[in-house]
């Protein structure tokens, strides 16, 4: 039963990556392209996939993780805000 459970993190974790990395390359994408409301949505919804194991707290986490969710939440808050106040 332990293997078993085991495998089910993995899999929910290389998940959770492979969908972090899509919805943000997508977003990227879509700055590019200069559509700054779809940038907003899937770069932000990124932020849902937790690309790093979860059942670690935020505060055990290593402090580059902590540091790499809080400049994506940071810079989700600036597109947001370019995109409401920079027209």
């Amino acid at each position: 039963m332990k293997i078993e459970q085991i495998q089910s993190e993995n899999q929910s974790i290389l998940f959770n990556r492979v969908a972090y990395v899509v919805m943000l390359c997508v977003g990227i994408l879509y700055l590019f392209l200069k559509d700054w409301s779809q940038a907003v949505i899937f770069s932000s919804l990124s932020l849902v996939f937790d690309p790093f194991d979860q059942s670690v707290t935020f505060k055990k986490r290593p402090l580059w993780q902590r540091t790499w969710l809080i400049v994506h939440t940071i810079a989700m808050f600036i597109l947001f805000s370019i995109l409401l106040f920079g027209k």
